[in-house]
């Protein structure tokens, strides 16, 4: 009887699978409405707006997925979709559907107000004009997707400013060098709270995601940046410029030509900001922190390495952590703190360095005790002394492998003299 029953399950599993791979989406289901139904063609040469924008029209009214099948898709006007609350809309792409604009278009493809319910899946977009973006949205939901711009382009790739919102394991290839990517900007009377940006890849010659407020009467709020390859070799991969709390954990930056993540903050400023978990390299600034308006600071547990410098920051006033970090083959600096107000640097380990530590301040709280390096600190604190130990100065690593290696010497002559003892 359990035989029987094992069987029978396997059986419904194998049907269900069969089912699933002979029912792929299609026309044939009435939650999607296909482009192609509308006259789109997908050839990469006929211009498809008005079938996709009737198409669009429909699913918008009746709350549908847009969908694409296999094919390129040419647009040559923006397809807008309004402010409605009660309104939910995917575009959704089939096997290698791509959606691409004429090489003289100068606008946006997708425009959405929805503060709600907006989501893109398995696309391609190619922006070939010299103009526009390809998403301009408030609200946003995008999942493996691939943005791409061209080299006459400067325009940012896609833009998002709602709440709730996630971008994940998408691509951006920006191919302008004064192109960002991807921006996160709140904009006036709106309020943007409780976003993330997961597992994506940043590549190509332009800039990475740009975090900031678009008015001085509010900021946005609590945006979770994890598990993204940041690779463009731009002069900047994160900009922060105004926010309260931004995590930045768990990412791998590199090949930047400047700076992995700056920090300048405007308006209502920078509150809260972690830096934990990062693999992190750039040729000149690993973390650089410019000008007022920052508070709250925490770089822990982060590899940084291979660059200039590894952190700095040139007015660090209230509430500044850098702690165990492990910095590696900094060629200046790898922590450089100017005019400090409040600062707890420890637990830090510094190998292959030019430098160690550079701090100055003005009176303040300062904690600065436990890091580990071998080249000697620079610390001018108004009334703060600092005393650097025996353990500050020695590489750690370099003491246990040299007792490893001894111990290891000894155990051999042991041996020696034990087998010569026993014949």
């Amino acid at each position: 009887m359990k035989r029987l029953f094992i069987i029978i399950t396997l059986l419904l599993l194998l049907a269900n699978t069969l089912y699933v791979f002979s029912h792929p989406v299609d026309k044939s289901n009435p939650i999607y409405i296909n482009v192609k139904d509308f006259g789109a063609k997908g050839d990469g040469s006929t211009d498809d707006t008005e079938a996709i924008k009737n198409a669009a029209g429909k699913a918008y009214a009746e709350s549908k997925v847009l969908y694409f099948p296999t094919g390129t898709y040419d647009i040559s006007d923006s397809i807008k979709f309004g402010f409605d609350n009660s309104k939910t809309l995917t575009l959704q792409g089939g096997t290698n559907a791509v959606i691409t604009t004429p090489e003289d278009y100068e606008g946006d493809i997708f425009v959405s107000n929805m503060e709600f319910n907006f989501y893109v899946k398995n696309l391609k977009f190619i922006h070939k004009g010299p103009k526009g973006q390809i998403l301009n949205s408030h609200y946003l939901n995008a999942y493996n997707c691939i943005f791409e711009g061209n080299s006459t382009n400067k325009s940012t790739l896609v833009s998002f400013a709602g709440s709730n919102c996630k971008v994940q394991d998408c691509t951006f290839i920006t191919k302008n060098e004064n192109s960002y990517a991807l921006e996160y900007v709140r904009r006036p009377e709106k309020i943007s709270i409780n976003d993330y940006i997961i597992d994506n890849t940043f590549a190509g010659v332009g800039k990475g995601l740009r975090i900031a407020a678009s008015s001085m009467d509010g900021r946005p709020e609590g945006l979770k940046v994890n598990g993204c390859t940041f690779e463009n070799s731009n002069s900047v991969q994160i900009l922060v410029e105004c926010i309260l709390h931004l995590d930045i954990s768990d990412n791998t930056f590199k090949n930047s030509t400047g700076t992995a993540i700056k920090v300048v903050p405007r308006d209502l400023g920078v509150h809260g900001l972690f830096i934990t978990g990062n693999s992190i390299q750039a040729q000149e600034y690993c973390i650089e922190a410019q000008d007022n308006g920052l508070g709250t600071i925490h770089i822990a547990d982060n590899y940084i390495h291979d660059s200039k410098i590894g952190v700095f920051m040139n007015k660090s006033f209230a509430d500044v952590h850098v702690h165990n970090n492990y910095f590696k083959n900094i060629s200046d600096t790898p922590v450089k703190l100017l005019n400090a107000f409040e600062i707890y640097v420890a637990e830090n380990v510094i190998e292959d360095s030019g430098k160690s530590l550079h701090i100055t301040g003005r009176k303040g709280n300062f904690v600065i005790e436990n890091n580990i390096y071998s080249k000697k600190a620079i610390v001018d604190i108004e009334n703060y002394k600092y005393k650097e130990t025996l353990s500050n100065q020695v590489n750690i690593y370099v003491v246990l492998s040299i007792i490893f290696s001894i111990g290891i010497v000894v155990l051999i002559a042991v041996l020696v003299f034990l087998l010569k003892k026993k014949t």
